[in-house]
């Protein structure tokens, strides 16, 4: 197993939300794993090297074998044909997007692309508003993808984000191809909404290498719409996954530390997030013998079996600093009796224990993922009340 060496830890347990609404039935059960060439590639230079360079790496580096079967396209590569079908830019890929996927296909892997529910996407690049069944019969007939991160910028503003997003929901449905569908609102009610229309959609902003900016937010964001997950249909998601500043990328500097990368790799697998790496391309073939500490955790198993299984989002247990906080103590305030001990494992458990203040029976904690610092950036107290 992946050693934990960090200073801190957060403790996070599992609570189970009831609800009625189903989600989408497409047949996923699980939160997808995979690359996204969003940050994975130049920034805003995708390309059909990349692209294949890193469906390529995934096999060869063993990212295939862990799980990570997506290879997802991101904004600035679709264009129109004179007829008005969707298709890729020739000057990105010169190839076509046909023989980009059908490559990506015979590698064992699955195929993924980006549009929006406005006419242009972020990138001003076309997009599928008063498109929906022409591009979904494409991309499930022509370009045969699997799963669809659908986007909302440049919109409509007198149509509503649940109504775009129906809209492309129907049309992949009358496709018939099993297509996992992303959504991307920016509606703070869409968490109400997305579990019948999507597989999952974004709860935060989009993720960038800051911890405090943008992993802490985007960690409170997800954690605030744990009622809205459906087990083992429709799943929160809090954006992709960073890599540590020690892997080269594509991304601004100094980006996220090693600790920093581990904890938000540990507590999105336990939050039942999409596992979508922003790895650069290049890097994905030879990471076990370049970056074996980063390849051991994100392939460590355990992580990802508790990612995989069918139970519900983790939540943080403790969000709020304590009047009686006393310093230098960063004691958790936990109640053991709302964790399932038996979903727990010895690794997890801190070797400063006691000083935390917590109390269990076999010394084990609930999911204790591990940060460095602080306890997410905010000290707890070992009281109840806090």
């Amino acid at each position: 197993g992946t050693t934990m060496a960090a200073a801190v830890a957060v403790v996070v347990c599992l609570v189970a939300w009831a609800g009625e609404v189903r989600a989408l039935d497409n047949g996923f059960t699980k939160p997808p794993m995979g690359w996204s060439a969003l940050y994975g590639s130049p920034f805003g230079r995708v390309s059909e090297e990349n692209v294949l360079g890193a469906a390529h790496g995934l096999v060869k580096g063993g990212l295939l074998a862990a799980g990570y079967e997506y290879v997802n396209l991101d904004d600035w590569y679709a264009d129109r044909s004179p007829s008005g079908e969707i298709i890729g830019d020739p000057k990105v890929f010169p190839s076509g997007i046909p023989a980009v996927s059908q490559q990506i296909h015979a590698l064992g892997l699955k195929f993924g692309v980006y549009s929006a529910a406005s006419q242009r996407t972020c990138g001003n690049w076309s997009a599928s508003e008063f498109r929906e069944e022409q591009d979904a019969a494409t991309f499930a007939h022509v370009w045969e993808i699997d799963y669809l991160k659908y986007d909302s910028c440049l919109f409509n503003a007198g149509v509503s984000s649940r109504a775009r997003y129906t809209a492309m929901s129907r049309a992949l449905n009358a496709t018939g191809r099993h297509i996992r569908y992303s959504v991307e609102g920016w509606d703070p009610t869409q968490g109400s909404w997305g579990p019948e229309l999507a597989n999952m959609w974004r709860t935060g902003g989009d993720i960038w290498p800051k911890w405090d900016a943008c992993v802490l937010r985007n960690l409170y964001q997800n954690n605030l719409a744990a009622p809205y997950q459906r087990v083992g249909s429709a799943f929160n998601d809090p954006d992709m996954i960073q890599p540590p500043n020690t892997i080269p990328g594509s991304v601004s500097q100094p980006g996220l530390t090693y600790d920093e990368a581990q904890s938000q790799f540990v507590l999105w697998a336990v939050m039942k997030a999409p596992l979508i790496l922003g790895l650069h391309w290049d890097q994905l073939a030879n990471l076990s013998t370049n970056f074996p500490d980063y390849y051991n955790l994100i392939t460590n198993p355990e992580i990802i079996a508790i990612n995989q299984d069918l139970s519900a989002q983790a939540t943080l247990a403790c969000q709020k600093p304590s009047a009686r906080q006393q310093a230098g103590n960063y004691a958790l305030n936990i109640t053991l009796q709302q964790c399932d001990l038996t979903r727990c494992d010895q690794r997890w458990v801190p070797s400063n224990i006691s000083k935390l203040g917590i109390q269990s029976a076999d010394g084990r904690v609930c999911l204790t993922a591990l940060a460095s610092g602080t306890i997410m950036g905010i000290p707890c107290s070992s009281s109840s009340s806090s």
